[in-house]
């Protein structure tokens, strides 16, 4: 009788043991699952990141390209570009190579 409460013992200890295991390799699975996920988010955020500084740079570029325009404009804005008289002979010389 003693040998056979021994052997249950055994076993129950057996089977507490093998469903224990079970329940950690279940844990580990879906922790690894979850690791798995925050790694795709991960690697989502870091390319959402960097299509960001990308489109600050762009924004900086575009911003040092509007601030060149208008010095060049306020720097250019008393030049008069068209000298009298030569809007005049410009349409002068066009008719007269039209007539031609």
């Amino acid at each position: 009788l003693r040998a056979s409460v021994l052997s249950l013992q055994k076993i129950t200890l057996e089977a507490n043991h093998i469903s224990i295991v079970q329940k950690l390799e279940a844990r580990l699975n879906q922790s690894q699952k979850d690791l798995a996920a925050l790694r795709k988010l991960l690697e989502e955020q870091e390319d959402k990141d960097l299509e960001l500084s990308q489109a600050k740079a762009d924004i900086a570029r575009k911003d040092e390209q509007l601030e060149f325009l208008i010095n060049v404009h306020e720097a250019s804005a008393g030049y008069d570009w068209v000298r009298e008289g030569s809007a005049a002979r410009s349409s002068l010389c066009a008719r007269d190579a039209a007539a031609d």
